[in-house]
């Protein structure tokens, strides 16, 4: 029984270790990579709705070998079309929420699934004005 208690700490701290490890590893990848050409990073920004930097344009070249357009209007989301902070009447809103499924890792803004959703929407629905 005591050397199983004493192997639950040992199994521990190797895992923690290797998750460092790991880390490291990616990071001298990219430093010795020269560094990704260009990686968007959500962080807080004040004033804004959104969690990317306002007014971006940008190729992402995170994935090597797919290049892809980000560019994020003035609030910091995704795509360049503006949206204000107040819902004007008549106006269905949808927010996505998600992963970088949601967010479209690897495809340009236009092909993004909530660019998708509002295009089909607006084709559906004509005469109803739809902010995704």
């Amino acid at each position: 029984m005591k050397a199983k208690q004493k192997l639950i700490p040992f199994l521990a701290v190797c895992f923690f270790a290797a998750m460092i490890s790991s880390h490291l590893a990616v990071e001298l990848f990219w430093l010795g990579a020269g560094g990704p050409e260009r990686l968007v990073k959500p962080r807080l920004y004040e004033n804004v709705l959104g969690d990317l930097e306002p007014h971006l344009a940008v190729v992402d070249r995170v994935i090597k070998g797919l290049p892809y357009k980000v560019t994020t209007n003035g609030q910091g989301l995704r795509g360049s079309r503006a949206v204000a902070r107040e819902k004007m009447p008549g106006t269905v809103r949808v927010l996505c929420l998600g992963d970088s499924f949601t967010y479209g890792v690897g495809v340009d803004d236009d092909h993004t699934y909530p660019a998708l959703l509002q295009m089909a929407l607006a084709n559906r629905w004509p005469d109803i004005p739809f902010e995704v």
